[in-house]
């Protein structure tokens, strides 16, 4: 499922203290928020989704403190690692509602950390820390991230937002008004701050690279056959072309590349008959009713009435935005609706279709660009009904022929979503350059979604599972926890911090640490904790009967 709201990676900042060497990392929040606002909110709530804050302050607290648990579990530093965190009003427009906002405060050149490294090569301060083995800026603060105050404003929602849901066991069962999960988005924006987010970047028409990184080293143009620091320094006409080139940049790093052909689903197709079988390439979209194959039946492409020029843009607009009405409502009862882009949101003409009685909606492309990708805007959360994308040659193609009927979905055994032919995974980088996310993300083809997509969909469980993100930081040269097992104490629990994308010790460290903190020395209290979330673990198949018992054994350690 992809969702029109948006993360964003900015540049930010990472430093650590001395810890012993190839410790789990250690991560602090510093908390710049005001008194009485963002994470110091007083407001009274329920505890959700395993969470026990009693304020929403405290909620939000506690989720940030199990993220960064999380993530201090996976990887190794010897350093203490700051991320400062605040709630500020982040952008919320139409089809653009930015959840959050980090990255790394600043950069270390390699020369820093090795005796040999390039002048010309940096690295993001936490990475640089860990490397080097000791704080190379003793003092400064190393993550900065912020999270909108906005989506829990009622003008913010008019225009599609949902609000936060601060549950730590992922949506299923607490979310149920479908709201933007806060540790799944903190889990993003911390990997942005420690280190997946591009130094390539488009400045006007122009590609510039002003300096070399980790991250743009395992990043491959298959326009040019090159990575992303073999640009030349400074503006590259080539560089502007590669970073927009829709589908074409991958990352060749080895564990993610594993890590995603395992995970990748095959690409589905759809099937139309008039009377010839034909196979089209879709897109998925994150609003409307996910279950595609009730897209079925004819297909009729909408009308506009037609002004004087008598062109007919097939908008759909029905009269809003300035646009004409549809001049054959009637029609489109009980049929697949085709639709162009173009005129007004996308959730608005697909709502239209909806309310003259479509039981699906197909956008098409009105430009040749090979994806169309689409947000809900204003009015995605009221389209209940199946909507998919194609590109304007597909979308010619389903108005010839009369009949056109879709007759179902077919999978294509020789190619993946997110993958390119040589199996590598794409990087996100639209034709339209969007500054913030384009190149510092998974693409949004990728199926099952990714954690570091840059749209948030409620199908992540970044508590439990993390795909391709650490294999991310891994290519990049960060020391990780991957082979670890979870310490409770100085008790080994044999569950493993990572396992094929999973992350079951991660989070039972994190865990333990709430338990802990939420008992207030209360140690019947803590056990029973723990041994409830061990159970649940195990219900939901991530440890094994016998890491269960070990796990077990651990937390009557305690």
């Amino acid at each position: 499922m992809k969702k029109t709201v948006v993360y964003a990676c900015i540049m930010a900042a990472m430093a650590m203290t001395s810890l012993h060497a190839h410790a789990q990392a250690r991560m602090k929040l510093v908390n710049i928020d005001r008194p009485g606002v963002g994470l110091n909110d007083p407001t009274p709530v329920q505890s959700v989704g395993g969470n026990p804050g009693k304020t929403l302050g405290q909620q939000r607290l506690i989720a940030y403190q199990y993220a960064m648990d999380i993530w201090g579990a996976l990887l190794r530093s010897s350093s203490e690692i700051r991320v400062e965190a605040s709630f500020s009003p982040l952008e919320c427009a139409p089809g653009r509602i930015v959840l959050g906002q980090a990255g790394t405060n600043s950069r270390v050149w390699a020369d820093a950390i090795f005796p040999d490294g390039a002048y010309d090569y940096t690295y993001p301060i936490a990475m640089a820390d860990a490397l080097a083995g000791y704080e190379l800026r003793p003092g400064e603060n190393h993550i900065m991230s912020f999270f909108s105050s906005e989506v829990d404003q009622p003008a913010c929602q008019a225009l599609g937002a949902n609000g936060w849901y601060y549950g730590l066991t992922g949506d299923a069962g607490g979310n149920t008004l479908g709201r933007s999960n806060f540790l799944n988005v903190i889990m993003h924006e911390l990997a942005h701050g420690l280190g997946v987010e591009g130094v390539a970047m488009l400045a006007g028409s122009w590609g510039l690279r002003v300096q070399k990184s980790p991250w743009d080293e395992q990043a491959w143009s298959n326009i040019y056959s090159m990575n992303y620091n073999q640009f030349e320094m400074s503006a590259d006409p080539r560089l502007a072309e590669a970073i927009t080139a829709d589908g074409e940049t991958v990352w060749k790093g080895r564990q993610a590349t594993r890590t995603a052909g395992l995970l990748a689903e095959h690409r589905r197709l759809l099937i139309t008959r008039s009377p010839a079988l034909q196979r089209h390439d879709y897109q998925t979209v994150g609003f409307g009713d996910q279950r595609l194959d009730a897209i079925l039946g004819e297909i009729v492409l909408v009308n506009d009435v037609v002004g004087p020029d008598g062109v007919d843009m097939h908008t759909g607009c029905d009269g809003s935005d300035g646009q004409p009405a549809i001049s054959n409502a009637a029609a489109l009862a009980g049929k697949v609706v085709l639709v162009d882009r173009g005129g007004c949101e996308y959730g608005l003409k697909a709502l239209n279709a909806q309310r003259h009685g479509a039981i699906a909606v197909i956008l098409a492309n009105n430009v040749p660009t090979s994806v169309l990708r689409v947000g809900g805007g204003t009015f995605g959360r009221q389209v209940n009904i199946p909507v998919i994308t194609v590109t304007q040659g597909v979308g010619a193609a389903l108005r010839v022929g009369s009949p056109m009927l879709v007759s179902g979905f077919i999978e294509d055994p020789k190619r993946f979503y997110g993958l390119d032919s040589g199996g590598y995974p794409r990087l996100y980088t639209p034709s339209d350059y969007q500054q913030g996310s384009s190149f510092s993300h998974i693409d949004t083809d990728m199926t099952p979604n990714a954690l570091m997509e840059p749209a948030i969909n409620r199908s992540l469980r970044a508590d439990v599972a993390i795909d391709v993100t650490l294999d991310l930081l891994e290519d990049m040269g960060w020391p990780t926890n991957r082979n670890g097992t979870a310490m409770l104490g100085n008790c080994d629990t044999t569950v493993p911090v990572y396992r094929d994308s999973f992350i079951p010790g991660a989070n039972l460290v994190a865990q333990n640490n709430l338990c802990r903190a939420s008992s207030q020395g209360n140690r019947s209290q803590q056990m029973r904790c723990m041994n409830d979330h061990i159970s649940s673990l195990h219900a939901q198949t991530l440890i094994t009967p016998l890491e269960v018992a070990k796990a077990r054994q651990c937390v009557a350690r305690i």
